[in-house]
């Protein structure tokens, strides 16, 4: 994947960029692996100090900014990189944005993908519920969603394991018309999502936009159960939405032809709270007035909220006003998370929180870039020196041929000053230094 934005990232700067310039220097030259990893390795250090919407003039500041930064890479060459981003090949891109609005990092993006759900293996339970990276820029499918901090941004409707968080599946979506069908939204997300899980019996937890009884019936034909809450919708009995009910008190009916139980309990004075759910079918009350339907819903309906919480403490994203770099920005807060949740689960008896993890791994993606910077022969010693302090690199040793001399060179006392520059020897038996030219008619008397 790095190699794919390495790729596109060069193309950008060989195009466009270089023309702008009459002499480009060494910020303007092609990129490789290595000095990406670095960049990410930047990125992922300003997440963990929560330096991500600082300016690089601060970062990169002797005083207020931290070694790493600078032992990285130089400034300006991090701010083309960030410039430079590009996720695709420009051109093809204008053919491809007709069918497809996320045609700039649509590769990348389903690589992604592939990767999580390849690496991870969810329990029983699946949480499916939407996430939003702010984005206030320009974008045909740019949204308002006011229950979210953001408020506006991009929105991934997303599948998550609802014990680790781990990120198992999302779509972003991208805007009326995108979907077959406006109105069956949360059934198409559903169960799309969860198609590399059809058939293996997990329980499926959906809020009131994915919940209704289409959806039950499609997700019960592929083999997996749901609970969900359900807003007031045409398919619900609407005797049981219109009964009179107490504060508190729980009513339940259970439809034997589609094995479902649809719950009412009266919240507030003013609000009803429906559930529906395929796996209870005699609700029972276990807490003060919460019925096991209640419970397992409060148990399993926080995976995507933990999981952009858990995104949110080690933010990577930087101002920008080009969507395709937010989402980028996303998916590098996506692969740590889920590369985290992964680690622990390999390694249960090693303790590290995951700002630890992140600052080791931006240092280890760092490192090969910076130690080769050091062969750079006009670095400056200070810049050198920070360098192996910062990434603990050993002195290197001097060749022969650039070890110090011990002895120093001396004039001929017999030549002219204008002659100086000759090669000069040392004559043992008076101590004098003499030229080559001076030595065979000086030395032999004296020695």
């Amino acid at each position: 994947m790095l190699a794919m934005v390495t790729l596109h990232t060069n193309d950008r700067v060989a195009n466009v960029m270089r023309g702008k310039y009459k002499n480009p220097d060494y910020t303007l030259q092609d990129l490789d692996l290595m000095e990406m990893k670095a960049f990410l390795g930047i990125l992922l250090m300003t997440g963990a100090r929560k330096d991500n919407r600082t300016s690089s003039n601060i970062l990169w500041c002797n005083v207020e900014g931290i070694p790493l930064y600078r032992a990285s890479m130089s400034e300006r060459r991090f701010r083309i990189i960030l410039s430079a981003l590009r996720f695709d090949d420009a051109t093809t891109r204008a053919q491809r944005v007709r069918t497809d609005k996320l045609a700039p990092i649509r590769e990348l993006w389903e690589k992604l993908v592939q990767h999580c759900q390849a690496l991870y293996t969810p329990g029983p339970h699946i949480t499916v519920d939407e996430q939003l990276l702010s984005f206030r820029g320009r974008c045909g499918f740019r949204m308002y969603i006011k229950n979210k901090p953001a408020k506006y941004g991009l929105k991934i409707v997303m599948a998550c394991d609802a014990d680790s968080h781990y990120m198992l599946n999302a779509i972003p979506y991208l805007g009326k018309g995108s979907t077959p069908s406006d109105r069956l939204q949360g059934e198409y997300f559903t169960t799309t999502l969860t198609e590399a899980y059809h058939f293996t019996g997990r329980t499926v937890t959906t809020d009131n936009w994915f919940t209704s009884i289409p959806l039950v019936d499609k997700l019960q034909e592929k083999g997996l159960h749901l609970v969900g809450t359900c807003g007031v919708k045409k398919e619900l009995p609407a005797e049981l939405l219109k009964m009179k009910m107490a504060n508190k008190e729980s009513l339940a009916v259970y439809n034997h032809a589609r094995d479902l139980t649809l719950q009412c309990t009266q919240v507030k004075p003013t609000k009803r709270l429906q559930l529906l759910s395929t796996i209870h079918h005699e609700p029972t009350i276990i807490e003060g007035h919460k019925t096991d339907i209640v419970m397992f819903y409060n148990a399993t309906k926080g995976g995507v909220d933990t999981f952009d919480q858990l995104c949110a403490a080690t933010d990577t994203a930087r101002k920008t006003n080009r969507w395709p770099v937010c989402l980028f920005y996303g998916m590098i807060n996506i692969a740590l998370v889920n590369s985290f949740i992964v680690w622990q689960a390999k390694h249960p008896d090693m303790k590290m929180t995951r700002r630890q993890y992140t600052k080791i791994l931006a240092e280890k993606l760092c490192r090969p870039s910076a130690v080769r910077r050091l062969g750079i022969p006009r670095l400056s010693i200070s810049l050198r020196s920070l360098i192996r302090n910062t990434f603990n690199v050993p002195p290197e040793e001097r060749p022969a041929t650039q070890q110090k001399k011990t002895e120093k060179r001396q004039r001929c006392f017999l030549c002219p000053t204008r002659e100086q520059g000759r090669t000069r020897v040392c004559c043992s038996g008076c101590g004098k230094s003499v030229c080559a030219s001076h030595y065979s008619v000086f030395c032999p008397s004296c020695c």
